[in-house]
């Protein structure tokens, strides 16, 4: 298990595991050890994750109101997958570096993805917004693939934790599930919103190139200053 603690970081231990302690990992902790007991692999809930997000992002695209209001909830179900084959893979001791990096595979994807779906999915506004929404769709889709690499870079050197720490029982990636609530929103909220994260995409890009570019020069000034052996 020991390749996969460093995702763990700021965790409790759990029946002698170290599990998440966001009211999401305790939400989906309780389906862990039946799932287990039948057989199912983190990868197997993975992989249902990969499919449902996709699923759901095609029909964020497609835009109708009926789409959206099934995509709404099909985020969600994504979400607490995301959640639970992390709680499956801890507590039943079945943690390899392979199905973390499909883990973050797969929430990179979907979550770039979102972006994309949800710009193309407004296409048929009135026009130019349309086309805005489209254009934004697209650079929130890049900046969002950027920065979830960006950041994976940042927690697999750093001793401190994740890029983002946890607060109040949320993890930073919690607001990913309010992301499934917007789409049953009217269209020029959605609109606003394809905006907003082109922006704020590109800002947290900015915020973690720079907070990734100081660990490298600590972790520099760091080896420098270690005595040679």
């Amino acid at each position: 298990m020991t390749p996969y603690l460093r995702v763990c970081v700021g965790g409790v231990t759990f029946s002698g595991v170290i599990v998440g302690t966001s009211w999401s990992h305790l939400l989906v902790r309780p389906l862990a050890r039946p799932l287990i007991r039948l057989g199912v692999t983190p990868n197997q809930i993975t992989a249902l994750h990969l499919i449902v997000g996709l699923i759901t992002v095609a029909a964020i695209a497609w835009g109708t109101p009926a789409a959206e209001i099934g995509a709404g909830f099909g985020w969600l179900f994504a979400c607490l997958l995301d959640r639970l084959d992390g709680e499956v893979a801890r507590i039943g001791d079945m943690c390899t570096p392979a199905g973390h990096k499909f883990d973050c595979f797969v929430d990179t994807t979907l979550s770039s993805l979102y972006f994309l779906g949800l710009g193309v999915g407004l296409r048929d506004a009135p026009q130019p917004f349309g086309w805005i929404a489209v254009a934004c769709g697209v650079i929130a889709c890049a900046s969002q693939l950027t920065l979830s690499q960006v950041a994976e870079d940042f927690d697999s050197q750093s001793d401190d934790g994740k890029i983002l720490a946890s607060r109040w029982g949320f993890d930073a990636d919690d607001a990913l599930y309010l992301l499934g609530p917007l789409l049953w929103l009217p269209f020029n909220i959605r609109l606003g919103a394809t905006v907003l994260a082109a922006l704020g995409t590109g800002g947290f890009l900015l915020l973690f190139l720079r907070r990734l570019a100081g660990l490298k020069r600590k972790l520099a000034a760091d080896a420098l200053a270690r005595p040679a052996e």
